[in-house]
């Protein structure tokens, strides 16, 4: 798992426009398709055993403007 905030230059260009699926701030999973983390979110860290708080989902942005998006808490 990476942390957010250790993410590289050369991986925040890897990763750019995608969707990072974070558990207590690491990435676990990507994807260019938000729908994909929600449901992967849902499967791997089900609502009634972990805290909603620690799961997230934030999108990467270029390089040449934000590093990283807005986080969505998983609530259900």
């Amino acid at each position: 798992m990476y942390s957010i905030q250790m993410l590289s230059k050369t991986e925040r260009e890897i990763f750019s426009g995608e969707w990072l699926l974070l558990y207590n701030d690491k990435m676990v999973d990507h994807s260019g398709n938000i729908e994909d983390m929600l449901i992967l979110a849902e499967e791997k860290f089900p609502n009634n055993k972990y805290p909603h708080d620690s799961v997230k989902i934030t999108k990467v942005y270029s390089t040449k403007s934000l590093t990283c998006g807005f986080f969505f808490p998983m609530q259900h």
